[in-house]
């Protein structure tokens, strides 16, 4: 994925839709919808759009999920810095769907999984337990994870669709995700039938 800065010389600045904690980042301010300027993209095409969850999202994602996500630990502590109570075997009703994209021109459904906010609401720095898990459904393949390099310190991470096109007009789709895990904040792009991911991020401090 090649990066680039454009010096901007009007006075006034493009913005995106609304503000929104989507993609606050890092320093937890609410800002504009990232702008992205991509070519490839056809006038027929026809973007992904957020539907509701079915209940055979839930069905279908949660094995691989729980293959990711095993065991949530006791994130609670006693006064001596030791555990409360013991690991909970990852059972569906912990999972939460968050986000459903629906394709416009196939049976292509993203459906984003996380344990429920509740369940890690004491947990910090526990990666892969408490960060946003994406699948691909679809009736022509098996369910898969779109696997992508959680925060390299062990925080927990999210990752929030931006859009989904053919951004470099090869006839497929690509879809790019906002991401944001503990001082690193940025993208990634998933690729060659979302199989493959490139990461572009930058810290803070």
């Amino acid at each position: 994925m090649d990066a680039a800065l454009l010096r901007v010389t009007t006075p006034d600045l493009p913005a995106q839709g609304v503000r929104s904690g989507d993609f606050a980042g890092w320093s937890g301010v609410d800002v504009y919808r990232p702008l992205l300027a991509v070519r490839g993209t056809t006038s027929t095409y026809r973007a992904w759009t957020v539907v509701p969850a079915a209940s055979s999202d839930r069905v279908a994602t949660f094995p691989l999920f729980a293959k990711s996500v095993p065991r949530i630990p006791p994130c609670k502590t006693d006064e001596n810095n030791k555990p409360i109570g013991k690991p909970l075997k990852t059972k569906i009703s912990h999972a939460q769907i968050f986000r459903v994209l629906q394709s416009a021109t196939s049976d292509g459904r993203l459906v984003g999984m996380r344990v429920r906010r509740e369940l890690v609401a004491d947990c910090d720095g526990i990666g892969e337990v408490a960060s946003d898990h994406w699948f691909l459904l679809s009736k022509e393949r098996p369910p898969r994870e779109l696997k992508y390099l959680v925060d390299k310190s062990g925080w927990s991470a999210s990752l929030v669709p931006i859009e989904v096109g053919d951004f470099d007009g090869d006839g497929s789709e690509e879809a790019l995700f906002w991401y944001s895990g503990y001082n690193e904040d940025g993208y990634v792009l998933f690729f060659d039938g979302f199989s493959k991911s490139a990461r572009f991020t930058w810290g803070y401090h």
